[in-house]
């Protein structure tokens, strides 16, 4: 059960995004999560009760899961499709060379605290933190995603192998031969 580790991975991330803007408390945070991602949501949401209740920041926070179609693309015709109704095989033109462009995700959308609702469209640890200080102005817009910290265990590099949870990615570019010639003749 994979889940577990997921949640203490969301904890860890909500825990530092509160550090940083000096939240004392969340009442959900929302992520969303892929068709295909391997990760059943029951099994996450107990996992998350379980876990949650026993930190003093997420205490009593809901998790709110938005699902993401998982979505292959067709590399000989262009095709988009839905993975888990067609699978690998494109039903546009019978093709194999197929690549799945999204349903795989576990991402953490929004962390809301207390005296807001998980639905804002702000990032609410923001909020939070110009309540705290006083500010009545927003700060600047954010340059993109946060980076992961290099020092933690659950970070893999950009173009490192993701051990066969995608299928597609691990494929030759070529075909592999039936067999092969002796090579100690």
């Amino acid at each position: 059960m994979h889940e577990l580790g997921i949640v203490f991975y969301i904890i860890r991330r909500v825990e530092d995004v509160a550090r940083e803007h000096g939240v004392r408390g969340v009442s959900a945070v929302t992520i969303q999560l892929g068709e295909v991602s391997g990760v059943i949501p029951n099994y996450l949401q107990d996992a998350w009760r379980w876990a949650a209740d026993k930190h003093e920041l997420t205490q009593g926070a809901e998790l709110i899961v938005e699902d993401i179609p998982a979505i292959t693309l067709c590399e000989a015709c262009g095709a988009r499709y839905g993975t888990v109704e067609h699978g690998r095989i494109c039903p546009a033109c019978g093709s194999e060379r197929t690549v799945l462009v999204s349903g795989q995700e576990v991402l953490i959308k929004e962390i809301a605290v207390p005296d807001e609702k998980p639905e804002m469209e702000h990032e609410p640890a923001e909020a939070a933190a110009r309540a705290e200080t006083g500010a009545s102005t927003p700060p600047a817009p954010s340059r993109g995603p946060a980076r992961p910290r290099e020092d933690d265990p659950y970070v893999r590099a950009e173009n490192e192998d993701d051990d066969g949870y995608d299928p597609y990615s691990d494929r030759r570019s070529e075909p592999e031969p039936l067999f092969e010639r002796d090579p100690w003749r």
